[in-house]
């Protein structure tokens, strides 16, 4: 059974309680993980133009880091796709790290983060820092390598490829 603390969500996903309740821990030698996002760029034909290509994101907020589990699935799943028919259609992986420039509110009864409404919390993104990491191996362990503080310009661009 884990001990994960839930830290970024604003409720609890009952399936990621059961499944940290019921399934071995990390130590135990048993890891599952989310992947946060996936952008497929396919062109402008929806449906008609192909496959496209692929990149993961796996996105923390207020100061998380990807863990050691979580940064070995990633390599996994490149490794994979970079010797199969696909590899000139990958992208790779990134963290994609926000840190807030105001703090949430925090649910009293809970402790978690409230959600706002859309447009609230689409303003406190802008007022967000970002940076974008890339993770290589390393004397066989797996580390950021680069780690780049980057514009929401920058970050729409490199999600459209450009």
């Amino acid at each position: 059974m884990s001990d994960h603390v839930f830290r970024q969500s604003s409720s609890v996903d009952p399936f990621r309680a059961w499944v940290r309740k019921i399934l071995p821990s990390g130590k135990d030698g048993f890891v599952i993980t989310d992947l946060d996002i996936a952008v497929r760029r396919f062109g402008k034909n929806y449906g008609l133009d192909g496959e496209g290509d692929l990149l993961l994101i796996e996105k923390k907020e207020f100061n998380g880091r990807l863990e050691n589990g979580q940064k070995r699935v990633y390599d996994w799943l490149s490794k994979i796709v970079s010797k199969s028919d696909k590899k000139e259609e990958w992208r790779g992986w990134r963290e994609l790290r926000i840190i807030y420039a105001d703090k949430p509110e925090i649910c009293k009864s809970c402790g978690q983060p409230v959600q706002n409404d859309d447009d609230v919390e689409y303003r406190r993104f802008l007022r967000a820092r970002i940076y974008l990491e890339k993770s290589e191996w390393v004397n066989n362990f797996l580390q950021v390598v680069e780690s780049k503080e980057i514009t929401h310009d920058e970050l729409k661009k490199f999600l459209e490829g450009k």
